[in-house]
């Protein structure tokens, strides 16, 4: 079986080194992953995640070795386990849609980003302002016919099934079986207008698009599971055509 292994931006060797060597010695180890029968990610869930954007477009299945704090998205193995291969053979595989963000930034540029857990909104300003938002579904205001026609919090989560246990359940937003379908949640940071804003869970095929108000003051940014985005007039989401396995 030919792998390839994925250590992400910064290993630390103390605690990679051991495993990356059982690995090369049960598989047929290669430098280029598009020639791979498994990727092999070794790290935490943050290594996981930035695999599963990297490298979804090569339609190739992901083992996670846990090596991080949580691991949530890997499997656990010692570093002197004898069968990690035998593992790997027998694991059960399951498919994650990601997310697609296109950010317009305030100068009119724009950058279209995957994101395998979620996509969120903050303000970020000295006067401890909240973020101030339109938010439209397929084009459709959602706070027509409130008292206010927008929204302030600290801001809005959208997120994928397999991101839905991340940031989105510590906020209180709905958890989505993986097993369901495509899909997205929907869920508000803290929200003080409306004071009744509940999260909710969106069909795959919809198109959130959440425009920043009063940026001049508020100064948003948007965040694309760890990336970081400053001076953004407005970000779209939809599911992506892209999935991992």
């Amino acid at each position: 079986m030919r792998a390839t292994i994925l250590l992400g931006d910064k290993p630390r060797y103390e605690l990679t080194g051991a495993i990356t060597r059982r690995l090369e010695g049960q598989f047929c180890v290669i430098d280029n992953p598009e020639d791979a029968d498994v990727l092999l990610a070794v790290g935490g869930d943050g290594t996981m995640s930035w695999a599963a954007r990297e490298y979804a477009h090569l339609g190739i299945p992901i083992y996670g070795i846990n090596r991080g704090t949580v691991g949530f998205l890997l499997n656990d193995h010692d570093d002197d386990e004898d069968d990690i291969r035998s593992a790997v053979e027998k694991s059960v595989r399951t498919e994650f849609p990601l997310l697609q963000a296109t950010v317009k930034f305030v100068d009119g540029s724009r950058k279209t980003v995957l994101a395998f857990n979620d996509v969120w909104t903050k303000a970020i300003n000295v006067r401890g302002q909240g973020a101030k938002h339109q938010i439209l579904i397929d084009g459709q205001d959602i706070m027509l016919g409130h008292k206010y026609d927008y929204y302030i919090g600290d801001g809005i989560i959208i997120c994928t099934p397999g991101g839905s246990t991340a940031y989105n359940r510590s906020a209180g937003g709905i958890i989505l079986d993986v097993q369901a379908g495509d899909c997205m949640g929907l869920t508000p940071i803290c929200s003080y207008i409306p004071d009744n804003f509940q999260p909710q869970m969106l069909p795959g095929n919809s198109q959130v698009t959440i425009v920043m108000i009063e940026d001049d003051k508020r100064s948003h940014m948007v965040m694309a599971d760890n990336r970081g985005f400053a001076k953004v007039h407005s970000v779209t989401v939809t599911i992506a055509p892209q999935r991992v396995t």
